[in-house]
């Protein structure tokens, strides 16, 4: 290690109280392989303790043109394939790409033949859509829980940790395939079940639910940032496991909303009292609105008049309550009990929609 060339780049001051701690840093990233060079410009930008990670992040070999070279595609349809997976290429001569990718295409030839004309690209959008989230959701996690913990570390303790959670996110990605056939499996199953009553190939009879917290805003105004982060990583763990130790879906989140699926009514019955009463304990209690039939699904949402009046429903309901639409009531079983909530003038409904107040059985 040259101190030297360090000291002359400005990366390095001898006379500097912390200087042990940054020669240590520098060390690491040396021995990673970087250059003076890249060091200057990450310092300058704040990132010097996670230029490890970003290079291997930056291990790319083939630039759009490359890969429209080795798949004999135009490189304006190479740009249009990773615009529909969300993936932005500024320039098309720049290295972003490794040789696996080229399999992506190979694999849309595939597509192509079996599927029908604009399939594909809904898939690709779709594929997108979900592998932004999984990176969004893996960064806001290091950024809230991870990184906090390292302040109080060393910048090479900070810097080894940072490289060895991003190995780990990539690692994870290595593994998608075989958490995708568990997922798959379980969304076939799904999709079956909720076409058995279905005349309508496009169309699925299932139970929509929409929980939320009352309160939330007022309860949330006063908190930091952090006790904000908490409190949200604590709404969405408990209504995760709720949701899907009862066998549904988590449809999405939508700030203090939750919005599940259920397979048929029981189910919808279940998860929604098991919500509220997983926030008992809580400031802000919860409250939900519940609604079975048909539903058309895409793109792992679902849309039509009974997500549209399982919402109205939840935004009526007083906190502790599940109401449900009659369609709850006629199709579920003995284990749950419902009274009569009267009829209901809902925005969106032109005629007043008959309510049940829904409750375990005795």
């Amino acid at each position: 290690m040259d101190l030297d060339a360090l000291t002359a780049a400005g990366l390095y001051d001898p006379q500097a109280p912390d200087a042990p701690a940054r020669l240590d840093l520098l060390r690491y990233v040396l021995e990673a392989g970087a250059g003076i060079e890249e060091m200057i410009e990450a310092d300058a930008a704040g990132r010097l303790a996670s230029l490890v990670f970003d290079r291997q992040l930056g291990q790319a070999t083939l630039s759009a043109v490359d890969l429209s070279v080795k798949t004999g595609r135009a490189v304006t349809e190479v740009l249009e394939t990773y615009r529909l997976l969300g993936v932005r290429v500024p320039d098309p001569d720049a290295p972003l790409f490794v040789d696996r990718e080229v399999r992506l295409f190979e694999l849309l030839d595939l597509a192509r033949a079996t599927l029908p004309l604009g399939m594909v690209q809904e898939i690709l959008r779709t594929l997108g859509t979900a592998m932004t989230l999984v990176a969004e959701s893996e960064v806001s996690a290091f950024v809230g829980s991870v990184e906090g913990l390292l302040e109080e570390g060393s910048p090479r303790a900070r810097a080894e940790a940072t490289t060895a959670t991003g190995e780990l996110a990539l690692e994870l990605g290595s593994l998608l395939e075989p958490l995708l056939r568990h997922h798959l499996w379980t969304a076939v199953e799904r999709q079956r079940t909720a076409m058995r009553s279905s005349v309508d190939r496009l169309a699925s009879e299932v139970s929509i639910g929409f929980v939320d917290l009352v309160g939330f805003t007022s309860a949330t105004a006063s908190m930091g940032t952090a006790a904000l982060l908490d409190f949200m990583q604590d709404f969405h763990q408990r209504t995760f496991d709720v949701v899907a130790g009862a066998g549904g879906r988590v449809v999405k989140h939508i700030g203090d909303e939750i919005m599940f699926s259920g397979a048929g009514a029981d189910d919808g019955c279940e998860i929604a009292l098991s919500l509220i009463e997983a926030f008992a304990d809580a400031d802000s209690l919860p409250r939900a609105g519940l609604a079975y039939g048909i539903v058309v699904a895409r793109h792992g949402d679902y849309y039509g008049p009974v997500v549209n009046l399982a919402a109205r429903l939840g935004d009526i309901a007083v906190p502790g309550e599940v109401l449900a639409d009659d369609g709850v009531a006629r199709t579920a079983t003995v284990r749950f009990a419902f009274e009569p909530a009267g009829r209901r003038q809902l925005k969106g409904f032109t005629d007043p929609v008959p309510a049940v107040s829904v409750r375990r059985a005795d």
